[in-house]
């Protein structure tokens, strides 16, 4: 089984799937981390594991070079953990003059460039980037390569309502079958409750 997942800050998520997941089925597991010091935390951390490949950039639905604006953790922003540093300007708790410039790519493009013809679960944490990267999946036809979607929705922390709107409409218009693939996280931070229980 092949997992990706999108905003892996210092692995807890790749934790969550060793906990769930039979071991000797996980091929690989494809973490993007643009924050040095959670990649470099990563890299230590899984530095004896061959299933894991990290990645130090983020996912969007553009590509090249792009402000990673920094969260403010009272004055620290340079450490592993620091988990809400974002792409988006406006997210009402990153600092607008503290950021790194990091490379940005298309998660449709590495799907297609590295073969990953079978996902059995994609994770989404960008900090207000979740939708962009689903449409990006939807508008490049790959949504039948991933059996399920978990995602955060950050609009108490940037305005994403145009947004939210968009994918409710384009996921209520495909039918139930699509709709069961996605999951969004719930209030407690580790539960994904499917999209039925959202509007």
């Amino acid at each position: 089984m092949i997992f990706i997942d999108i905003g892996s800050c210092v692995g807890l998520f790749v934790e969550e799937i060793f906990k769930k997941y039979d071991y000797s089925k996980i091929s690989e597991i494809h973490c993007f981390e643009p924050h040095k010091a959670n990649f470099n935390f990563l890299n230590e951390k899984y530095k004896k594991n061959k299933k894991i490949i990290i990645n130090n950039f983020a996912i969007s639905n553009k590509k090249g070079e792009f402000k990673f604006y920094m969260k403010n953790y009272n004055n620290k922003f340079d450490f592993a953990g620091n988990a809400g540093s974002s792409l988006k300007k406006n997210k009402n708790n990153i600092d607008k003059t503290n950021y790194e410039v990091v490379k940005v790519t298309k998660i449709s493009e590495y799907i297609i460039e590295n073969n990953l013809n079978r996902i059995e679960l994609m994770k989404i944490d960008s900090e207000g980037s979740e939708y962009d990267i689903i449409f990006d999946i939807l508008d490049s036809n790959l949504l039948e390569k991933i059996n399920k979607i978990y995602f955060e929705d950050h609009s108490r922390k940037i305005n994403l309502d145009i947004e939210r709107k968009k994918f409710f409409e384009i996921i209520n218009n495909k039918g139930k079958n699509i709709k069961e693939k996605f999951f969004l996280q719930d209030n407690t931070h580790t539960n994904y409750l499917n999209l039925n229980n959202f509007n």
